[in-house]
């Protein structure tokens, strides 16, 4: 037999009685995830530098609700049972005993299906997307670049600083208008949506004229500059916030400014 040498014999102890293995029961599974409802799934191209699609998921319609308020007070009033909404809402027109028939278009209101849209880098979407996507519950669109008021800021500050140096430099040469020095690289809004256009991107107010364009009842921002931190810090929300406000000023719906890992909900109508 071998004996267990070691240079901290104190441990050995220790090591001969620690297991290998935990007494506490693992962690209950997740839930599974329900089930996705029946869609369809279409694609169609967006300009950017290389070539790239975005996707639109259409849900498969679904019958509408019933209107409540309006039948169930004449099926108690007759004796019929709830259980006869079921096909009722299917279509089938319900006879009452005292021999009113019921049709389904009365009180049954209009299917419904919901539309969710995902655009991935764009500066532009062609008639295809577009037509695709009107009308959708929501519209899922890039934001790379944008003028905030920080840059605004910047650009007044230029501005002054330039109008002092000409006035100070015009005095300098006996009022003689002199040539001020070249200027130096500044963004204006219209220069940020020149240059994101140039590389194949967009910016807020350019998705928010997309969503406005094709009809979209909410707007989900993405895709944001590497500069915009997206985390959960004061100030990277108030420029999340921004951001977001820069889109809705062109749609006139609710815009989110999304940030990794969110999840985003969209109620079942009807």
């Amino acid at each position: 037999s071998s004996e267990l040498i070691s240079p901290y014999p104190t441990l050995i102890p220790l090591l001969k009685h620690t297991h290998t293995h935990s007494h506490h029961p693992p962690p209950p599974a997740p839930p599974p995830p329900p089930p996705a409802p029946p869609m369809s799934v279409r694609a169609a191209e967006l300009t950017h530098r290389v070539p790239t699609v975005g996707y639109v998921l259409l849900e498969d319609p679904r019958p509408g609700g019933v209107d409540a308020s309006a039948l169930l007070p004449l099926l108690r009033a007759e004796g019929v049972s709830l259980s006869a909404i079921a096909s009722f809402k299917a279509g089938k027109p319900l006879s009452l005993p005292s021999g009113r028939v019921l049709d389904p278009s009365d009180f049954v209101l209009p299917a419904t299906q919901r539309k969710l849209v995902i655009l991935g880098d764009l500066s532009a979407a062609g008639r295809g997307m577009r037509k695709l996507a009107e009308g959708c519950d929501l519209l899922v669109h890039e934001a790379t670049n944008a003028f905030l008021c920080v840059d605004a800021e910047r650009l007044a500050a230029n501005v002054l600083a330039d109008t002092a140096h000409l006035a100070s430099a015009v005095k300098a040469v006996g009022g003689q208008r002199a040539q001020s020095g070249p200027p130096g690289v500044l963004k204006t809004m219209a220069s940020v949506e020149a240059g994101a256009i140039a590389k194949g991107h967009s910016t807020p107010q350019m998705a928010g004229r997309y969503a406005r364009a094709v009809g979209a009842k909410h707007l989900a921002l993405w895709h944001f500059s590497a500069k915009y931190s997206g985390g959960g810090d004061a100030d990277a929300l108030v420029i999340m916030d921004e951001i977001a406000a820069l889109a809705a000023g062109e749609c006139g719906v609710g815009v989110t400014a999304t940030r990794d890992l969110m999840t985003m909900r969209l109620g079942v109508k009807g």
